[in-house]
């Protein structure tokens, strides 16, 4: 006897647990994919969320890798994805360009880290990046922050300096900005966060030259400080880099530095716009 294969009639109820059954064998990430921008320079995933609603403007945060490291090692380090997962933020890690010697670079600053003189306008890349994730995805526009590990920390600046239009925060590891001010004006004030470990001996904690023999870049407290620029106080950083020790001298400076910096040191200082700065120190 042959068995009647025909369709049968299904009820709402059925359809409705028939596609979401369907939906859970196809795995629920797909109704979240991750989005794939390339603006010439190769592909960029932007990672979304689970809980990503598309019709919830969602925080989005940019992590900028270090001098010969990729976007990918950068985030190997930091895992931020997770975090992404968790808390709901777009999250995109970017490479930068390669220089002749296979090294992969932010085109900062003066001092970090186009060695070669490329030229290659990163500030202009990144922009065009964050503004073509809005395009693709909701996002909130006043949350966009970018997190920055060294030679990234530079270009986390950098893109501060350029666009605070756009941008609500930076927070750099070990990163620095320009030591002539006049080459950074933002069109208005936003949040940073300066983490730098004393004893660092690359990218100094009270700045210098990079490799030794590079372009200058300024301390991280005279930094912090100058983000606020509380007139006295500003005076009196500059004074300091001035009379700079010389760069074979810095060994000892530091460890006289790193000696005196035992003790946690908490300032507050009043900035404009209301804005409170507060610049801590302590041994790492």
């Amino acid at each position: 006897m042959r068995r009647d294969t025909r369709p049968r009639n299904l009820k709402p109820g059925a359809v409705a647990i028939l596609v979401l059954l369907i939906t859970i064998a196809l795995g629920v990430d797909r109704l979240h994919a991750d989005v794939t921008i390339d603006l010439g320079r190769g592909p960029v995933t932007v990672h979304v969320p689970p809980t990503y609603d598309p019709s919830q403007p969602a925080p989005l945060v940019m992590l900028l890798h270090g001098f010969t490291l990729s976007g990918q090692l950068q985030e190997n380090y930091f895992q931020l994805l997770p975090w992404s997962d968790q808390l709901g933020f777009l999250y995109v890690f970017p490479d930068g360009t390669t220089d002749p010697d296979g090294n992969k670079f932010w085109n900062a600053t003066d001092a970090c880290c186009d060695f070669y003189d490329s030229g290659v306008d990163d500030s202009q890349y990144l922009r065009d990046l964050i503004d073509e994730i809005i395009q693709e995805l909701n996002v909130d526009t006043e949350r966009i922050f970018l997190l920055g590990h060294s030679n990234g920390g530079f270009m986390a600046y950098r893109m501060a300096c350029d666009h605070a239009d756009i941008i609500a925060g930076v927070a750099t590891l070990a990163g620095a900005t320009y030591v002539d001010s006049t080459h950074c004006t933002p069109s208005k004030p936003l949040r940073t966060l300066q983490i730098h470990g004393t004893v660092d001996d690359l990218v100094e904690y009270e700045g210098g030259l990079v490799f030794g023999d590079g372009g200058p870049y300024p301390g991280a407290v005279e930094m912090s400080i100058s983000a606020g620029d509380p007139p006295p106080i500003m005076a009196r950083a500059r004074r300091e880099r001035a009379r700079r020790i010389p760069v074979a001298s810095w060994p000892a400076a530091r460890r006289r530095q790193t000696s005196s910096a035992r003790r946690m040191a908490r300032r507050q200082v009043g900035c404009a716009s209301r804005h409170r700065l507060m610049v801590s120190s302590q041994q790492s």
